[in-house]
């Protein structure tokens, strides 16, 4: 029979969590704890009472599903089979329930800002590429056992990089007279987050499960992105000076001639239509010869979506988001 303790304390659960995998690598363990909205942490014991799982328990005041205060599920990590994990599942529920959540979901650290959605691939069957992390498969088909609702998401893979069919010829018309690009000017990196602050927020604020970021919670996150943005892949768009519209792209070293897109946003005003469109092109122009370009994480009910079968593009991985209703009226 497994033991459970509960804790809240994280120095306990890092040692705990690489304990249960001390033979692999960081690239194993599912980042760090949040502990702005960290409420608690479940510890499993297997029946030789060595650390075989562990759960975050996150409960972020702006995170609801369905309208429903929501605790979420993360920093997952479990050896146990199935039958066990699929108690420890239910033992974490019952903490959820003791926190007066009415919701679950996961996995995702506290918010869409850290680590979120388990892989559904294998490493082996569909090699990473950077930015992703190592996940068991196992856990997102444990995780499908558990938890009746679930989001889809998914990577895919462009060869032809050309945006064109995704804005009409009248409407690039009419933007290529007032847009402009650049790269943002790193001697001024700490300027240029706060604009990418305001926009990514206002692009963003109407996003599934979006929550807000301070300034300062921003820069900490981004701090250290400098460095990769400044590889000369990130572009910004302006119009009369104000900035409408960012893409944030990186050098993919897991695979040769292969760019990962990470990031693409721009104000939802109806004027600035086609911004993203104009700007994808931009940044495909300015790639080498030879080139791929994998398109990271795009929600499969966003409108993407129709952008990315605009432009044929491949799918190279999917991912799993898993949300359970717990409210008993």
């Amino acid at each position: 029979m497994m033991r459970i303790e509960l804790t809240d304390n994280i120095q306990i659960a890092e040692e705990f969590r690489q304990e249960i995998y001390s033979d692999l690598d960081s690239n194993r363990l599912s980042a760090g704890f949040d502990n702005r909205y960290l409420k608690s942490i479940v510890l499993g014991y297997d029946r030789k009472d060595s650390p075989a799982a562990l759960m975050a328990l996150y409960c972020n005041p702006e995170l609801k599903y369905r309208d429903f205060q929501t605790i979420a599920f993360g920093n997952y990590e479990s050896k146990f089979d199935k039958t066990d994990s699929l108690t420890f599942l239910k033992i974490c529920e019952k903490e959820a329930i003791f926190l007066g959540a009415k919701s679950i979901i996961g996995p995702m650290n506290g918010s869409t800002w850290g680590p979120y959605r388990f892989r559904n691939e294998s490493a082996s069957d569909v090699p990473l590429f950077a930015g992703e992390k190592l996940v068991q498969k196992e856990y997102s088909e444990t995780w499908r056992e558990y938890f009746p609702i679930e989001h889809h998401y998914f990577s895919a893979l462009d060869v032809s990089l050309d945006a064109s069919a995704i804005v009409s010829v009248e409407r690039k018309k009419s933007l290529s007279d007032s847009l402009t690009f650049r790269k943002p000017k790193m001697e001024y990196w700490k300027e240029e987050l706060s604009s990418l602050h305001e926009l990514i927020h206002e692009s963003f604020m109407e996003n599934f499960l979006f929550s807000p970021l301070t300034f300062s919670e921003f820069e900490r996150l981004y701090s250290g992105f400098d460095q990769i943005v400044g590889q000369g892949f990130t572009w910004l768009a302006e119009m009369e000076g104000k900035l409408v519209g960012f893409l944030f792209a990186y050098r993919d070293p897991t695979h040769r001639n292969r760019f990962v897109l990470k990031t693409l946003a721009r104000l939802p005003k109806p004027e600035y239509l086609g911004v993203g469109a104009l700007l994808t092109n931009h940044f495909y122009s300015s790639l080498p010869e030879n080139t791929s370009v994998l398109h990271a994480f795009i929600h499969s009910e966003s409108k993407s979506v129709e952008h990315a079968e605009k432009m044929g593009v491949e799918t190279y991985s999917t991912y799993s988001l898993f949300a359970k209703i717990i409210h008993k009226k």
